[in-house]
């Protein structure tokens, strides 16, 4: 090692550096960073560590040896290194003083990490002795530096250690028990919360599992120490989200606890441990809802949760008196508290209710544990508080109807589906709704406003017919005294008129433009004047034609509140700005006072000026003005489609560079233990060492191992990292995405390659991003991209011979031709993508999609990646996944199984101690969950993981057509498998679920690409399952099903068309489905007869009657002769024609037809003309139909119907046209043109 003169000269040298001489410390730092350069002066510092009198230097050559000792230590010799290494263990022994013990710990762990990496224990014996010694010694000094030493040597302790992890769990609980200094009581909790959660994924840590309660009962008897606290709470939030049930036995005492820490006085807890404390508890709640039922802790958690809620009542009283303020008195309180100092923000600017702890933990419990658990006992006492006027008891005078209001809010989210039920929804109402009109308390209107907002955005379709008699309350509280309440009641507003129709708009449209623009212009404050924009631009988009009489005005008023440049005023700015977008989506509107024309006429003079006030408003650099920017530019893009061809270019540069803005995201690192090195060390001594001269010397560089640091690029166990991210930058960003897809959805495809290639780099440098709905967002604008490539580099037409085999393919399974499909169903391949297009696939796309698949943790940005593979698929064929097929469908095939990365354990709450042994088949280390969840997480555009997953497999099956029979057992058999979780459907275990119909959708869809045949090996299965189906309540579930149902006796091949039993009982369950027909018809006729569009539930009972006459009619054709009562199913199916909804079973049923009039059976034929007066106005209205249906090919259904004619005809030929003459004369055109 150094020699003593060495160690001599760099001892002055170090202690030069704590004298109080500028200069003298500039100059001895500089010696230390040459000094670092050579290894015997770095060798040095071991000896100073070790024999050094001065404290000062002992503290700072540990520092130092923390920094740099990693990156020489491979290259010093062995023996140097032993010496070394009993220095180190000498120097811990008998350091006094804490500081140094501590940093010398730190770099004990990180010699022991490269020592042991390899050699495990035995490269370096004498540390385990070394613990060992000082573990078993009586003093307590000794005790608690072993518990430190424990605590950084957690992840060497976790890989290397493990043979003696019997030992250290005694060791631990020893100490946590018995220990008699609370020093080493609290060293203990931190070294085995540390160590646990170092294990918590693996079952490894099923060795601790006695430790939990110990470390439940330290964060119980520590929680006032903030720094021991919060850590403590990190570990067990860390435990709670385990794989491995090992929190569960502690779940009741350990929500005790977080409860006490809840209901504490702020005096007694700081708001952090809370906090913290808030969490956890959310996590757990989260992560093992069974247990909280099990223990019997909704009540209790509801309680504290109002407890918590009740006592940040003042905190949303002065958020409410801060927006009743004038701009001015803001403006001049801002000043106040910078000159004060106070830094505090100001608490105009939150918003209400919002990221408060209580709002937080009632959303958890109703998001979280089942609705059945929590709907009685929230409801319960949400009534009992609107019911009573005066204050709650205890609670420093807050008003109990505030509590009852606050309760519903927060729990509207997740208790959406329970609160849409009419019956809940409408008493709901009556109780809230005379609040918000006439309670005297402003606070209390407010707050009512409020909630039924957040009734607008969660409840609907079911709140939809509640609208009208909501709409006019919200017009009379504009003319509130209240800023707050006029402010709330513009919100409402804006909500019900994005979701009511025009008409029901129209009787309030004068007031309401006159009253918004008011508040516009003469709103006391930001809030409230960019409020009332917002609210106007909503009323301008549904009004559409009906605006234009308010068109100048609006104009007027948008024109010079766009034109503000005053900083404070520059929200008001991006409002008006953006509301000019919805006045062109309003002027893109057919108006019928204009012979169905458009208005843009009217707006496109004010475009130049538009665009130009808007790049000037992007100069301000304020990200809400450019949030509100974007969406105009989208919105602008949307009303004008191709004519907005001359902007494109300037648009495009405004969104794209927008996504390159700096995201300002800061790391607030909290480090109580002293883990990492100071920051004002590194800098000096760590940043530029690798620098300038001592090439002649092995310095440290050169021995340098790639991964050694102090704590390494990871969480640091101990450490706290809180990112600070800006979210006004975030949701800037999100609107670029979005204004950049609607631009390419609607720029010309001559306009498309000028800017598809970067914005589609821009769009693939945020898949890296930090916010997942961000990265969800970006995937949805790359699928809008990708139609753009289709648009830009389209597919030539298919020549004659592929269209051809188009319909022959088609005719296999009954369905019509897509008319937009340009590419060839089957692998391999046989036409080909443009290359440009292929090489963004294959060399962009792809590669980004799997990596995101592979590392993503939520659950939306994967829904949105796997939409976008799916429309990848529709938009190029199965040449887009040619390649990497197997491998897509393996990553299904994950997340049908709940294996996919995104879908490590969210929840694992089964007790495996439990009598009913519900973790059975499961093992007690599962790493991954079932996929219950599934069903949410769903990505921006509302698609859910599930839903995506057999969006994408129903895509590939239909592209790859009979290709995919290699393939399709095992992914037949995931679905199936999946679907069956929690219970077949229809089984005596549980109702049809949302997934088990999504996964109907996705088999049919399978089924049908496999053509003839292809089902066959597990048609009977499909079948079993689609049965069930078609008796549930959901509309979609029995559409789905007969689709199925209908799919795989078709294309079953041989195997059922003669078993009579199985079609009959086939044919049984799809019968009531047609008996819908009348109700629905009816409801249809009184639609149309008060000139209303058909709602959502006529529609899709429509669609399931269409899809049911398919079924049976794919039945009827598969059957062989004799097998199916004829006379019962050809009159049926005549009276469901025309068919109403989904005229893409027109091919099915009207072969059907065909098939019986050409068929030579005796039985059919006397069917047929007992019927024929029958048959043919029901063949003439379909024509009719496909004729007023554009969006759908009727191709294929009209050869059916010509063949069906020219058949009667040849048969008979006087009395088909005498039929033919009798029709109506619409029909009988549509027959001659024939």
């Amino acid at each position: 090692m150094a020699d003593d003169a060495q160690t001599q000269q760099l001892e002055q040298v170090l202690l030069r550096i704590n004298v109080p001489n500028t200069e003298v410390v500039k100059e001895a730092e500089a010696q230390v960073r040459q000094a670092l350069r050579r290894r015997e002066f770095v060798v040095a510092m071991l000896k100073l560590l070790r024999f050094s009198q001065h404290v000062a230097v002992r503290q700072l050559c540990a520092v130092l040896l923390r920094l740099r000792l990693g990156e020489v230590w491979s290259s010093l010799a062995p023996e140097v290194r032993v010496e070394a290494k009993q220095f180190l263990l000498e120097a811990l022994a008998a350091e006094p003083e804490r500081i140094v013990s501590l940093n010398t710990t730190y770099v004990v762990s990180a010699v022991g990490k490269r020592e042991m990496r390899e050699a495990g224990i035995q490269g370096w014996p004498e540390l385990l002795q070394f613990l060992q010694q000082l573990a078993q010694s009586q003093a307590p000094q000794q005790q608690e530096l072993a518990m430190r030493l424990f605590f950084a040597l957690t992840e060497t302790v976790g890989t290397v250690f493990q043979p003696h992890f019997a030992d250290l769990r005694q060791l631990y609980g020893g100490l946590l028990q018995n220990a008699q200094d609370s020093r080493v009581r609290v060293a203990a909790l931190k070294a085995a919360g540390a160590l646990v959660e170092f294990l918590s994924t693996g079952e490894d840590v099923l060795v601790f599992r006695d430790l939990v309660p110990l470390i439940v009962q330290g964060l119980e008897a520590n929680y006032r120490d903030e720094a021991v606290a919060i850590q403590v709470l990190d570990v067990l939030n860390q435990l709670a989200e385990s794989p491995v049930p090992i929190l569960n036995k502690s779940v009741k005492n350990l929500v005790q606890v977080l409860l006490a820490i809840l209901r504490s006085s702020d005096e007694e807890v700081e708001s952090g441990i809370k906090d913290a404390a808030g969490v956890t508890l959310a996590t757990v709640m989260a992560c093992k809802s069974r247990f909280i039922v099990k223990h019997s802790l909704v009540s209790p958690i509801l309680e504290t949760s109002i407890h918590v809620l009740a006592a940040e009542y003042p905190r949303f009283v002065s958020t409410i008196s801060h927006q009743e303020l004038s701009q001015a008195q803001l403006m001049q309180m801002q000043q106040d508290q910078q000159a004060g100092d106070h830094g505090e923000g100001d608490e105009s600017d939150e918003e209400l209710g919002a990221g408060q702890l209580g709002p937080r933990l009632i959303s958890a419990l109703t998001n979280s544990v089942a609705s059945r658990h929590v709907l009685s006992p929230i409801v319960t006492v949400a009534f009992e508080h609107l019911a009573r006027q005066e204050a709650a008891q205890g609670s420093n005078a807050v008003p109990n109807q505030w509590l009852g209001l606050s309760l519903l809010i927060h729990s509207t989210a997740g208790l959406s589906e329970e609160y849409a039920k009419t019956e809940v929804l409408e008493t709901m109402l009556q109780r809230v709704v005379p609040i918000a009109q006439s309670s005297s308390s402003a606070i209390l209107r407010t707050t009512a406003l409020m909630c039924l907002t957040e009734w607008v955005e969660y409840l609907a379709p079911n709140i939809w017919i509640y609208m009208p008699q909501l709409l006019p309350h919200a017009v009379q509280l504009l003319g509130d005294q209240s800023v707050v309440v006029r402010s709330c009641a513009c919100d409402l507003i804006e909500l019900i008129s994005d979701d009511i129709d025009e008409d029901i708009l129209a009787p309030y449209l004068t007031s309401l433009v006159r009253n918004l623009l008011t508040l516009a212009v003469n709103g006391v404050n930001v809030s409230i004047q960019s409020t009332a924009l917002s609210a106007l631009s909503s009323v301008m988009v549904t009004a559409g034609p009906a605006f234009m009489p308010y068109f100048d005005d609006a104009c007027r008023v948008l024109g010079q509140l766009s034109s503000l440049e005053d900083e404070p005023l520059l929200q008001v700015r991006g409002y008006a700005t953006a509301a000019y977008g919805s006045l062109a989506l309003a002027c893109s509107r057919p108006d019928e006072n204009r012979n169905g024309e458009t208005n843009l006429a009217r707006f496109s003079p004010l475009v130049t000026d538009l665009l130009a006030k808007a790049s000037d408003g992007l100069d301000f650099e304020d990200m809400e003005l450019n949030r509100l920017t974007y969406a105009m530019l989208g919105n602008l893009a949307s009303a004008f489609e191709e004519q907005v061809e001359p902007c494109v270019d300037q648009m495009a540069e405004i969104l794209v560079l927008a996504l390159y803005i700096d995201d300002s995201i800061e790391l607030n690192v909290q480090d109580p233990e002293g883990v990492l090195v100071p920051d004002s060390v590194r800098n000096k001594f760590g940043a530029d060492l690798d620098e300038g001269d001592g090439a002649d010397d092995e310095g440290l560089a050169n021995g340098a191992d790639d991964d050694d640091d102090d704590v390494g690029d990871g969480a640091a166990l101990g450490v706290r990292y809180e990112y600070s991210v800006r979210m006004e930058v975030i949701e800037a960003k999100q609107a670029a995405l979005t204004a950049l897809g609607q631009l390419v959805e609607n720029a010309p495809s001559s306009k498309l390659p000028v800017f598809l290639d970067a914005s589609l780099d821009a769009c693939i440098r945020m898949l890296s991003h930090v916010h997942e709905e961000t990265k969800a967002c970006a995937f949805e604008t790359i699928t809008q991209i990708l139609g753009g490539y289709a648009q830009a580099y389209p597919l030539p037409p298919l020549n004659e011979e592929a269209q051809e085999e188009a319909v022959q393919w088609a005719e296999t399974s009954f369905r019509e031709v897509d008319p937009g499909q340009r590419w060839r169903v089957g692998l391999p391949a046989r036409y080909e993508v443009d290359s440009k297009t292929m090489g963004v696939i294959e060399t962009k796309l792809k590669p980004n999609w799997f990596e995101v698949i592979a590392t993503e943790r939520d659950k939306a940005v994967v829904a949105s990646a796997l939409t976008m593979m799916e429309k990848m698929v529709a938009s190029f064929g199965p040449v887009a996944v040619a390649s990497d097929l197997e491998s897509v469908l393996n990553v299904c095939v994950q997340v049908l199984q709940g294996k996919a990365t995104c879908q490590r354990l969210d929840h694992l709450d089964f007790d495996d101690d439990d009598d009913d042994n519900e973790s059975a088949g499961r093992g007690a280390g599962a790493a991954f969950d079932d996929g219950d969840d599934d069903e949410n997480g769903a990505g921006r555009s509302g698609v859910s993981l599930m839903e995506a997953v057999c969006d994408l497999l129903g895509m590939l099956g239909q592209a790859v057509g009979p290709a995919f029979k290699s393939y399709a057992g095992p992914v037949v058999g995931a679905l199936l498998h999946k679907a069956k979780q929690g219970g077949a459907p229809g089984a005596a275990t549980g109702a049809i679920t949302p997934r088990q119909v999504t996964i109907c959708g996705a088999l049919a869809e399978i089924t049908d690409g496999l053509g003839p045949g292809g089902c066959a090996p597990f048609a009977r299965e499909l079948i079993m399952y689609a049965v069930p189906l078609l008796s549930c309540e959901l509309a979609l579930a029995r559409r789905n099903a007969a689709f199925l149902l209908g799919t795989a006796v078709a294309l079953a091949g041989s195997t059922l068309q003669s078993d009579g039993e199985t079609l009959m009982k086939l044919l049984q369950a799809l019968e009531p489905l047609l008996g819908e027909a009348a109700e629905v018809d009816r409801a249809a006729a009184e639609a149309r007869a008060e000139d209303r569009s058909l709602p959502f539930e006529i529609t899709d009972v429509q669609a399931v009657v269409d899809n049911a006459c398919g079924a049976v009619a794919r039945l009827l054709m598969r059957a062989d002769p004799g097998v199916l009562p004829v006379e019962r199913i050809f009159p049926s199916l005549l009276q469901m024609l025309p068919l109403r909804f989904d005229l893409s079973e027109n091919f099915a049923v009207c072969a059907c037809m065909r098939m019986c009039v050409q068929s030579s059976d005796a039985g059919v034929q006397a069917q047929v003309r007992s019927h024929l007066g029958a048959l043919v106005s029901a063949m003439a209205q379909t024509l009719v139909a496909m004729d007023d249906e554009d969006a759908v090919s009727q191709l294929l259904a009209k050869r059916q119907v010509v063949q069906l004619f020219q058949a009667l005809l040849a048969q008979d030929k006087d009395q088909t046209m005498r039929l033919i003459a009798s029709l109506p004369a619409d029909q009988a055109a549509q027959v001659q043109a024939l």
